[in-house]
């Protein structure tokens, strides 16, 4: 086998890396920002810390992709095993502000003494739980 980019070692060690200089991956297709979070939830593996710069720089190239396949994209997220930590890593990576800002309103805003969970970590939980249940049923 011919690896010439070190894929088998990244799949190994569960690195998601960007072939090449990863801003023109993203240049390319932004789509593949989403991509790489969601392939960070579903497989369990972490972002390269320059892939991670390089999709915060990049984020905003959203706004240029078709509405359909962002939809796409982040249905196939929030059907993963994981989606809760996926909506998260998109978070941390400065997309989620590009596919749902309204989620990001409830970042650390508190509820209620009845609640022990900010707004938008309870929308988490609930995402976390919809998941749960729904491979359940």
């Amino acid at each position: 086998m011919v690896d010439l980019f070190g894929g088998y070692k990244d799949l190994k060690n569960k690195i998601i890396r960007a072939v090449g200089r990863a801003e023109d991956r993203f240049e390319e297709d932004a789509l593949r920002l989403m991509r790489a979070a969601r392939f960070s939830a579903q497989l369990g593996f972490t972002i390269d810390f320059v892939t991670q710069n390089a999709i915060k720089e990049k984020a905003k190239l959203l706004e240029f992709v078709s509405k359909e396949r962002v939809r796409d994209e982040f249905t196939k997220l929030i059907l993963t095993d994981r989606a809760h930590i996926g909506v998260e890593i998109m978070r941390e990576l400065d997309l989620l502000a590009y596919v749902i800002p309204e989620l990001l309103e409830g970042v650390r805003v508190e509820q209620n003494e009845h609640h022990i969970f900010s707004v938008y970590e309870h929308n988490l939980k609930s995402l976390e739980y919809s998941v749960l249940k729904g491979h359940s049923a």
